[in-house]
């Protein structure tokens, strides 16, 4: 059988990554960084972070989304997606779609908030942008934070901006080997506001802050103290030194 298509890999990347797994240096570090500052100066927004596991998870975690808390949602959008609102408990809302975009009804939308809903995730489905200032606008009325997945919509633009770079509370990636830029695993998400933007570093670290977390003799330091719960959630290097590699090509694209 002649496979139609495969993962994307650049050419003689296998070098990089077998001194990257004789090195010792295997959790985040350099190339996480890298590909960290990349993103961000490809899209245009200075607070990003990549994480293992699944960002709207994360996101949710991040907004402390509990039980009888209340998500909108579009049904046109993929498991990844939705199952994450039913593992922290939550209740699915789904709102109507616009039948000439597959995305958000932001009409439907507004009629769907209640005093429980927390969050609205702003599907862009087929990689294309939704109503996005309508949607941060009813968002904003109303207190509720909006997450964009931008899982499929990498490198798409509205007015002029990547997305990632319009105002939306946080956006969310998947670098996992069908998407772009792949990584292998994990995904990303830039975070408008800077409080919880620092709140997300110190989450998906255990809580710990690696500024002061080892002492002048490189032991931990009696100042660092975890006051935050967390995952172990960052990157490795060699999913930041693949994801790296293919920004050159994206950039270009």
């Amino acid at each position: 059988m002649i496979p139609l298509f495969k993962v994307f890999m650049p050419d003689n990347i296998s070098n990089g990554m077998e001194k990257i797994l004789y090195s010792g240096q295997l959790s985040y570090g350099f190339y996480t960084k890298q590909f960290e500052k990349e993103l961000g100066l490809y899209i245009g927004h200075e607070n990003i972070l990549a994480i293992s596991g699944n960002s709207i998870l994360f996101a949710l975690k991040l907004l402390n989304i509990k039980p009888e808390d209340e998500v909108i949602i579009s049904p046109m959008s993929c498991l990844m997606t939705t199952q994450p609102i039913k593992y922290v408990g939550a209740k699915v809302v789904w709102a109507d779609i616009d039948p000439l975009t597959g995305s958000l009804d932001p009409e439907d939308v507004e009629k769907k908030i209640t005093k429980n809903t927390k969050a609205i995730i702003h599907y862009h489905w087929a990689g294309n942008p939704g109503y996005i200032d309508e949607i941060n606008s009813i968002a904003k009325k109303n207190g509720i934070t909006v997450i964009e997945d931008a899982t499929e919509s990498f490198g798409a633009e509205y007015k002029g901006k990547k997305i990632g770079n319009t105002n939306t509370d946080i956006i969310c990636y998947s670098f996992t080997p069908v998407r772009l830029p792949n990584a292998l695993d994990g995904g990303g998400l830039t975070i408008n506001n800077h409080f919880l933007y620092k709140k997300a570093l110190l989450m998906r670290d255990l809580g710990i802050n690696r500024e002061n977390f080892r002492d002048e003799y490189g032991e931990i330091s009696e100042n660092c103290n975890v006051e935050s719960i967390g995952d172990s959630s960052s990157m490795n290097n060699i999913s930041g030194y693949v994801g790296l590699s293919q920004m050159p090509l994206l950039i270009h694209l």
